[in-house]
């Protein structure tokens, strides 16, 4: 991918999607290698938080570099803000909240540079293993699928550490770990063992990976 390379981004405020477009831009330039990908577009949208993303590869035609649309949530690019919208007493699941109540529109003044380039680098480096042939998601077995997704963000934001490029830290990364994993809120030393290996690159076939999800407990 070169600069001339289209990157938009929808569903923020103008500034604030002006602001994600450049962290995009370097991250893209930190993990993607040149002519991967056709064009990537950002849709932030009402999805579930937790620095989560849907990624779509379109091809135009077959041999063709894919556009990726990465799909997410907006709060992923701002610090993080309390809860609000309480509601007393407590409304029925099933009805509508007030639109009058809904949440304050997001701002540049609120984006978190830092946040926006875990984010990025953490999917963008996603794709470009899929794009590469690295990671190919129909070899990884139904029914480990959650663990071995789990398994394998351990593994690239670990990679991302060893080359100095934004990732989700490793205390990030063992909280999640942790809590998707464990029974009680125990994990056994083998377990941890398991984690550790992820981060510090001692599983990089996903074969491998598989393997490590295979000894997990059931989720």
């Amino acid at each position: 991918m070169d600069a001339a390379t289209p990157i938009t981004c929808t569903g923020l405020e103008s500034a604030l999607a002006d602001l994600v477009v450049d962290a995009a831009r370097q991250a893209v330039a930190g993990v993607v290698p040149a002519g991967a990908i056709d064009a990537l577009a950002i849709c932030a949208d009402d999805l579930p938080g937790d620095a989560e993303a849907w990624l779509v590869l379109r091809r135009s035609r077959p041999g063709a570099a894919p556009a990726l649309t990465v799909y997410c949530h907006p709060g992923v690019f701002v610090a993080p803000r309390p809860a609000t919208g309480t509601v007393v007493p407590p409304r029925a699941v099933w009805d509508r909240p007030d639109p009058a109540a809904a949440e304050p529109a997001l701002t540049a003044a609120a984006f978190a540079r830092a946040r926006a380039d875990a984010f990025l680098h953490h999917h963008l480096q996603w794709a470009a293993d899929t794009i590469g042939g690295l990671l190919s998601p129909e070899r990884v077995p139904a029914s480990l699928t959650e663990a071995f997704t789990a398994c394998w963000a351990v593994h690239v934001d670990g990679r991302l550490a060893r080359r100095d490029l934004p990732g989700y830290a490793l205390t990030d990364r063992r909280g999640r770990f942790s809590r998707q994993f464990s029974t009680g809120g125990i994990l056994m030393p083998g377990h941890w063992k398991s984690f550790q290996g992820l981060w510090d690159g001692l599983f990089e076939r996903p074969k491998d990976i598989v393997a490590v999800a295979r000894s997990l407990p059931r989720l």
